[in-house]
């Protein structure tokens, strides 16, 4: 969106007059050739003027947009963690920071616009000043009649003509770059997702979704050079919880992405009722997936907002009722206007469980068929891993699926299937005591072969190694 404005910075550029240079500069030469190289010889030493520019001011420029980043990223981190800041006392530490970023900013676009100015003003000038030489040259043309006046006169204004859309393109190559590359960039993404809407808008789901398949999958980013997730295949039917249990960095966090819908498998397929899940529309994928993140993320607007995830449709008593499933309508209540406070301010009042409460019932909201939660116990006190395993008992109980990525012995024993993910594959996938019954088999099997310690005995007496007065063969003697 934001290379749509630089769209309107091409009408200044004098595109337009940039395909009759030509033209003119064939017209001077049609003239007389001298008058010609005259203004292509001021075309060159324009364009070397614009080479010029671009060399003194590229430097500033770059640390002028790195500072700028830095300092919008500061920004944007003190917005988010205000009370934090003021509670450790960092408010100070944080304000010096931006500053210095923002200063270095602005010092760094004085250096670009003082040279840009400088070059702007010189190659103006020089302009100038070529159209007076035109004028000398074809004065020159005229006096040892070679031309005639009238084309002396009209040799300077097509020189003026010539010349003008180059110093607007010279002078503004900067933007017109920018303009470019963001025309492409555009052009790429609306190609892109118009391609991805036509293939979302061609799939509708059922009312009742059906199982919730992974087959043969395998996930590997463009940030990294390897998969973070391999050969994955395993499936999840309607009335039944599956509970996904592996170490960090064991591609959990990746693995949800791909069942919420949030990114397309590198290979094989995730389907939902038999249709390609990436392929669904985000509404229809909304309707049917709740979902809770590990980390809490909120967006801006009212708390019912919030909840409802912006559901156009949305009525209070659908999000009073989302609210109370979890018990988080009392904590609710105590905000200053209830469910229409801002978010902002509800984070700022709330306490972390309570804000986790929210973040629960906006995953609820709406009965979804399928309920994903990302380390729902995480921080989390013996009550609300309680209330996690009611839900998923619910869950389960009305027809519906849950998936649930959990430590919590609690939580495993209301799951029917359990998945043990390790290093991106798959290790281990079935329903749950066979499979907790193997991983104890293991654990035991393993605690028996590892050797037994044994402590050493005490020697009865003590040695020592001293050289004798007379050696004994190898030099040592006991005593």
């Amino acid at each position: 969106m934001k290379s749509l404005p630089k769209f309107r910075e091409i009408r200044t550029l004098a595109l337009f007059d940039l395909p009759w240079m030509p033209f003119y500069f064939g017209l001077l030469f049609v003239f007389h050739p001298m008058m010609g190289w005259v203004g292509a010889t001021a075309a060159v030493i324009i364009m070397g003027l614009a080479m010029i520019k671009r060399l003194i001011t590229r430097r500033p420029a770059w640390y002028a947009s790195k500072f700028n980043a830095k300092w919008l990223k500061s920004v944007r981190a003190a917005e988010e963690s205000g009370s934090a800041q003021r509670m450790l006392g960092l408010e100070d530490g944080f304000d010096n920071r931006w500053l210095k970023f923002r200063a270095s900013s602005l010092q760094n676009q004085v250096k670009v616009d003082e040279r840009v100015w400088v070059m702007v003003s010189a190659t103006r000038t020089f302009r100038i000043f070529l159209q007076s030489a035109m004028l000398a040259v074809g004065a020159h043309l005229v006096l040892i009649g070679d031309l005639s006046s009238g084309a002396m006169i009209a040799g300077s204004i097509l020189l003026g003509k010539a010349l003008a859309p180059l110093e607007a393109v010279v002078n503004n190559v900067t933007n017109l770059q920018t303009t470019l590359a963001g025309a492409r960039r555009l052009e790429r993404n609306l190609s892109r997702s118009s391609a991805d809407l036509r293939a979302r808008r061609s799939a509708a789901l059922p009312e009742k979704p059906g199982a919730l398949c992974v087959s043969n999958v395998t996930f590997k980013p463009r940030e990294r050079n390897h998969p973070v997730l391999t050969r994955l295949s395993f499936d999840v039917q309607p009335g039944e919880a599956l509970a996904i249990v592996g170490r960090s960095g064991a591609g959990k966090s990746s693995l949800v992405r791909l069942l919420t819908g949030g990114t397309s498998a590198t290979m094989g397929r995730v389907t939902l009722s038999g249709f390609p899940l990436f392929e669904l529309s985000e509404r229809a994928v909304s309707q049917h997936i709740g979902y809770l993140p590990q980390f809490l993320t909120f967006f801006d607007g009212t708390v019912a907002e919030n909840i409802a995830r912006y559901d156009p449709d949305m009525t209070i008593a659908d999000v009073v009722e989302a609210a109370e499933l979890v018990n988080a309508m009392t904590e609710i209540e105590q905000l200053p206007k209830g469910l229409q406070t801002d978010m902002r301010l509800a984070q700022d009042i709330l306490s972390a469980g309570a804000l986790q409460q929210i973040s629960l019932a906006r995953a609820v909201y709406g009965k979804p068929n399928i309920l994903i939660l990302d380390e729902p116990n995480a921080g989390r006190d013996q009550e609300s891993g309680a209330l996690i395993a009611s839900l998923i008992k619910a869950q389960t109980a009305a027809g519906k699926s849950a998936i649930v990525i959990t430590h919590s012995p609690n939580v495993l024993r209301t799951c029917d299937k359990v998945m043990i993910l390790e290093d991106g594959a798959q290790k281990a996938f079935g329903p749950r005591d066979e499979i907790l019954t193997k991983l104890a088999a293991a654990s035991s099997q393993a605690n028996t072969a590892a050797p037994a310690f044994k402590k050493p005995r005490k020697p009865a007496r003590s040695t020592q190694m001293v050289w004798s007065k007379q050696p004994e063969p190898y030099g040592v003697t006991a005593r």
